[in-house]
């Protein structure tokens, strides 16, 4: 690739964990651990140098980062990951994915760029987010949620030519038969019933 348009190459691309451990090996200050060699993989995907990662190799990164925003989002979600092995948090973030990958409308898919890295950086976003809401606001995020749940209104792709900000651009409850459907793949609970 050296020496090339990386958009043109077509040629194999680095791999993401390849290029994630390649930099932590080199022990550079500030790039051995958390989300500086994170980013720095998440440039080199958009400069089209390596391959966009999968959900198993960000889920492995939000579950052996768990004091990083992306863990908190999920918790914030209400997944009780706390105190669980990796299955766990691999479990909740492919249902998270897969929840924005089935609501998402074609066109904000298509902008954003749908990939792993966007619901990580969703993930990493909420608590945040969350947090903007002080104890005086009269209402919260998890309020806002619930009542767009409640509403009945969502359509999939209805926000796309919205202009009020009003309207969610994905769905607000989980499809359960999902849900599930990847407890069981990964096979999680290995025979023991899910809820």
């Amino acid at each position: 690739m050296a020496g090339q348009d990386p958009s043109q190459f077509t040629g194999a691309k680095v791999e993401f964990s390849a290029l994630r451990h390649w930099l932590t090996q080199r022990k550079l200050k500030g790039f051995m651990s958390g989300l500086t060699p994170l980013q720095f993989c998440y440039n080199m995907v958009a400069l089209k140098v390596c391959v966009v990662p999968t959900e198993d190799q960000l889920a492995d990164f939000v579950s052996h980062n768990r004091k990083l925003g992306a863990f908190g989002g999920l918790v914030h979600l209400g997944f009780q990951i706390q105190d669980r092995g990796a299955n766990w948090v691999k479990t909740a973030f492919k249902i998270v994915h897969e929840h924005l990958r089935a609501t998402l409308a074609e066109e904000d898919s298509a902008e954003l760029e749908f990939s792993p890295i966007l619901t990580e950086h969703i993930l990493c976003k909420l608590s945040r987010i969350s947090g903007a809401f002080r104890q005086s606001d009269r209402i919260t995020l998890a309020q806002i949620g619930e009542e767009a749940m409640h509403s009945g209104s969502w359509i999939s792709g209805g926000s796309v030519k919205d202009c009020t900000g009003k309207l969610f651009p994905i769905g607000m409850e989980t499809d359960r038969d999902e849900a599930e459907r990847i407890i069981t793949e990964l096979n999680l609970f290995q025979g023991k019933s899910a809820r």
